[in-house]
This record gives structure tokens, sequence and C-alpha cells, in this order.
């Protein structure tokens, strides 16, 4: 069964641009959208096969050490432009209405280090101007920022009329979530690559725990599955906006990034493991035959052929 059929009576809410860029600021890779980039909403449960499997696939050539970085950064890119960034801003406090505190608080993660710091100072993390288009855009970011916290909706003029009906179709959602829909918006480009390599690393720990003998080695694996988590996103029982006598759960997901961990625990908890690695090529595919060791009829020729050549002759 395919994992975005688990969630058919199920919906949730994100939103991407049609392109991202890298910049780079203060010695660091940032990702942002594109300066002509269009914006628009989606549901991620419908597509949760895709975003899972791209991700991962991310994951495992960050993992491996002969991957070229170029080939990495298009792809995570790549992956930006069909889903959006992960939202690491409201994601990775206690809670994403962290501008009514002194301070964010930060429970322990593998992205950001300190527990405490400046609400100001955390926000700057994510608008990071280098050029001077991208310091007017941090600016015009910061004015909806401004506008959003003290409860105005900021006027058509000062965006185009794509945002603006996003901002409007999205009211609803936290104030730091709304946030990262900004144009002006970036991700540190190591924090996506971190992110991608540890749930790679997570499917890696969970696949190979059943074929390891060495009991140290499973303790490993278990120690990774372990470290797996996150703050549990919230749901409520709506009417379907298509379908108004079928009811349907709506998760409120403060980030991508906790859609996808809870879309990559369903899935590698399924008894039928569909989630793959393939022998030949090491990508991650969903498998819809149990035996299935190959993403494609290909790589299992490839592979019997290359087994066969190797196989020694018979005197």
């Amino acid at each position: 069964m395919k994992l975005k059929h688990w969630f058919e009576s199920q919906s949730a809410d994100w939103a991407r641009f049609d392109e991202y860029i890298i910049i780079k600021s203060g010695g660091k890779k940032y990702v942002t959208p594109g300066m002509s980039a269009k914006p628009a909403a989606y549901d991620p449960l419908t597509v949760a096969d895709e975003i899972i499997v791209d991700a991962l696939n991310i994951g495992i050539m960050c993992i491996n050490d002969n991957a070229k970085e170029s080939v990495i950064e298009e792809a995570v890119l790549g992956f930006c432009g069909k889903f959006g960034l992960l939202g690491f801003m409201p994601a990775l406090p206690t809670t994403p209405e962290f501008w009514e505190d002194d301070a964010v608080y930060i429970p322990k993660n593998p992205i950001l280090r300190p527990a405490k710091m400046p609400v100001k100072e955390y926000v700057d993390m994510f608008f990071p101007p280098e050029k001077e288009e991208m310091a007017n855009q941090k600016a015009k970011a910061m004015q909806w920022f401004l506008e959003d916290l003290i409860g105005n909706e900021p006027p058509i003029g000062i965006g185009e009329r794509e945002t603006y009906a996003l901002q409007m179709k999205l009211k609803g959602m936290p104030f730091a979530q709304r946030q990262t829909f900004r144009r002006g918006y970036a991700e540190q480009y190591e924090w996506l690559r971190e992110q991608f390599r540890d749930w790679a690393t997570m499917l890696c720990a969970v696949r190979f725990y059943f074929d390891e003998r060495d009991e140290t080695m499973r303790e490993l694996h278990r120690r990774a599955m372990l470290a797996f988590g996150g703050i549990a996103p919230h749901y409520r029982v709506v009417f379907d906006e298509a379908d108004y006598d079928k009811p349907k759960i709506k998760w409120d997901f403060h980030s991508l990034l906790q859609t996808i961990q809870m879309m990559l625990s369903f899935a590698l908890t399924d008894e039928a493991q569909p989630l793959r690695i393939c022998k030949e090529c090491s990508k991650v595919y969903y498998a819809q035959d149990p035996r299935s060791q190959f993403c494609d009829p290909a790589c299992k020729n490839r592979y019997n052929v290359r087994k066969s050549r190797n196989k020694p002759n018979a005197d």
C-alpha cells in the first residue's frame, strides 16, 4: 500500500515557491525563494510518497562520501521547488508562538545548539541579507512580520497578489509558521543537508537492524532509532471541503519537517517494510511486491548481468 493511501481521510497545509536559490551571507549558504518565484499552497499528505522518497534519496547522497556537493545542492533545490522549505523557524522552538515570550526556548536537537536566545536574534537567523535586492526583501518581510504581530494584514501594495492570497489562505496558522512563506525567508543549507542525512540514517538503522548479527551494532541501531522524534502535532476533525458530508482529520503541522517526521514514522513501522533501498543503485523506493529488492526492472537486469559475469566459469 502506498503511504499516501493512509492519509486519504486526512489533510494538512503547507506552501512552497516554484523556484529556490542558494545565497551566501556571513560565510554560510542559505536556501531562499528566487526573486521571481511564485508561491502556492498545497496538501503535503497527498504527495506523501514523493516527499518521503525524495527526502531519503537526498539523505543517501549526503551519507555517500563520493557524492558531489554540486549534485546534492541541485537535489536540495529541486526538493524545495517541489515541496518548500522545511520550516525550521517554527519547528525548532518549544512552541511556534515563541514571539509572545521574552526568549526562544529550543529543546535538544541536532541542528541548533543554544537552548535559549532572544527572539530578535533567533528571527534574524532566517532573514539573512546579502545583495541589495535580498536586503530589500528582508526589509519587506520584516515589515510584514511587524504587521502580523500587531494584528494587521499587510496591504496588497507591498507584495504580489499570489503572496497576499497565500497569506489569507493560511491566516489561521501560528505567526512564526506564516513567516516561513515570506519571500525573504531562508534556511541554512547545512541545516537542510543535515536533516536529510539524519532521515536517511534512521532508515538505514531500521533496515540494517534486522540483518545485523553483531549485538554491538544492533545496539547502535537501537540508539539511532531512539534519537528519532520531535514535537507532536495537533489535529482536529473537520468536514472535507470537497465533500461536506465526510469528516476528516485536519493536522496542524507547524512545519514540513514535522509532517515528514510523522509520515516517515508511519512508513518505518509498517510491517510490510515498503521503504526499500535498491540492491543495485542504492536509491530508496516504495516496494509494491514484498519480495522486491530493486527499484525497477532495469536495475534488476544490471545486477543479474554483473553477477553472471563475475560468476566463475565451470570447468
